[in-house]
């Protein structure tokens, strides 16, 4: 978040504070970078979506708006900006990175009937048209968005059904390719992605 190489962490307390840990390598450091953030239904794995090269956030209200909070390099994200609206449609949304391999950060988000849906990044802050990936996503699994996992360059996505966790290969068009027997773990208890 503050542009200095380091994986930096963004959370939110009980009392709508909004925190930014600073990597360094080692420990970090807490800093407070706003207040009010209770408001917000849902924050967003940071990306650089608006193509600066610094870490924005997305948040979603409690009224379904979506927000882009552009990064400054500094302590916290700028200025918000609205990226959209009807978003309370969706129970889940996260960080993808780019699905639609066309080298900007995507958002991936399940719908309440467990539909999944990408959002390509415009690499202006904008989301364009969104695109139904092919698989149904039940509500008691968690969308994982990991990144590439396995070396291709495109971003791909994981899904645990029970104890096992299972890898969606992306195929570089916004959407994911069938896992064709790739089970991760079969004892798979939690996962997070770090």
């Amino acid at each position: 978040m503050n542009g200095d190489g380091y994986a930096d962490l963004v959370s939110r307390n009980k009392f709508g504070q909004l925190w930014v840990s600073h990597g360094h390598g080692s420990a970090g450091q807490d800093l407070l970078a706003g207040s009010g953030w209770n408001g917000m239904a849902q924050l967003v794995r940071h990306g650089d979506y608006d193509g600066d090269g610094k870490e924005d956030l997305y948040a979603r209200d409690k009224a379904g708006n979506l927000w882009l909070y552009p990064g400054r390099g500094e302590a916290g994200p700028g200025k918000r900006v609205q990226a959209g609206s009807g978003w309370n449609s969706m129970r889940e949304i996260t960080a993808a990175g780019d699905l639609t391999g066309d080298g900007r950060a995507d958002l991936l988000a399940a719908d309440g009937t467990g539909t999944l849906w990408t959002y390509p990044g415009d690499g202006k802050g904008g989301l364009g048209a969104r695109k139904k990936l092919p698989y149904t996503w039940p509500a008691d699994m968690p969308v994982i968005a990991t990144g590439d996992v396995d070396g291709d360059g495109r971003s791909d996505i994981m899904r645990p059904v029970g104890y096992q966790l299972f890898l969606y290969h992306g195929n570089g068009k916004g959407s994911v390719d069938a896992p064709m027997g790739d089970m991760l773990w079969d004892t798979a208890i939690d996962v997070r992605v770090l």
